[in-house]
């Protein structure tokens, strides 16, 4: 991560105004730990870019998942949802906030808006599977699972995240082995 920095330092040094650059700093300086940092390369990649939706989506990330800082994370929100209007990012957000807010009623409702909007959206149906797991309605953790394997029968980590919301749920055996049957060679692996 170190070299990372270095060489992003380097190229923010050549082209100050890069937002892309000042992104990828923010992640790395999550990636370690170092949350105010990160704050601080995010805002500036929203000063550089502010119509840029990823820029003001990570800080709200970073608030909402890194910090547990809600009410920043909703202050963020409000700010983004009056630049951007209506979008599947903001509904996920939105989600995030409620279900840090441990509102997963209202969160549920959310993410239906995000799908609404963007049906293959994989961070959203991966915090559906976790809402749906929480609310603990077997029947809708089954519809969320059958979902995001459906939509992205290629992507191991959903497989990984539906197994274990699928025995809580107390599934069938069977019918999760049905569900896994088309599973990549990298998880059978």
């Amino acid at each position: 991560y170190y070299t990372a920095i270095l060489n992003l330092r380097r190229g923010l040094t050549e082209n100050p105004d890069f937002t892309p650059a000042h992104l990828l700093m923010g992640d790395v300086l999550v990636k370690l730990g170092k949350y105010p940092e990160a704050d601080s390369s995010y805002a500036v990649a929203e000063q550089g870019d502010p119509q840029s939706l990823e820029a003001a989506t990570r800080r709200l990330k970073l608030y909402a998942l890194y910090l547990k800082d809600f009410q920043q994370a909703e202050k963020l929100l409000t700010e983004a949802a009056a630049r951007f209007g209506q979008s599947p990012e903001i509904h996920y957000y939105k989600a995030l906030v409620l279900m840090g807010k441990r509102n997963y009623l209202n969160a549920r409702s959310e993410l239906q808006l995000a799908l609404a909007l963007r049906e293959k959206y994989f961070d959203a149906r991966k915090l559906q599977i976790e809402i749906e797991s929480i609310i603990g309605e077997p029947k809708r953790i089954l519809d969320a699972a059958v979902q995001i394997l459906h939509d992205f029968p290629d992507a191991v980590e959903g497989y990984e995240i539906s197994v274990g919301h699928l025995l809580k749920a107390r599934t069938p055996i069977e019918k999760v082995l049905d569900l896994f049957a088309n599973a990549p060679p990298t998880l059978v692996l």
